[in-house]
């Protein structure tokens, strides 16, 4: 590769200047303190996800349930404003 006034660029360890750095010295050993700490962090990390999407879905079912139970309030006072008898459910007990 050459510069911009046509020397050659030394890089070390033939890496490309613009590629990927060059790989850790000292890779992670898998039962390192630090590896074990990494590893109960993610475990950690991925409970508290589980709740938030949790509590996401409890919320949402909530918000459902309450604007579910605002239309039909809405819809039984409109039609007792305009005088209707049956409003209610309808009466599904069987006849004496």
């Amino acid at each position: 590769m050459t510069g911009a006034n046509g020397s050659k660029l030394n890089m070390p360890n033939g890496s490309d200047p613009i590629g990927t750095p060059p790989p850790a010295a000292h890779p992670l050993r898998p039962n390192s303190p630090r590896a074990l700490r990494d590893a109960e962090e993610d475990r950690t990390r991925q409970r508290q996800n589980i709740a938030a999407a949790l509590l996401v879905v409890a919320l949402l079912g909530a918000v459902y349930w309450v604007f579910t139970a605002l239309s039909d309030e809405a819809k039984l006072e409109a039609c007792l404003t305009a005088r209707h008898r049956n409003c209610g459910p309808p009466d599904t007990a069987p006849p004496k």
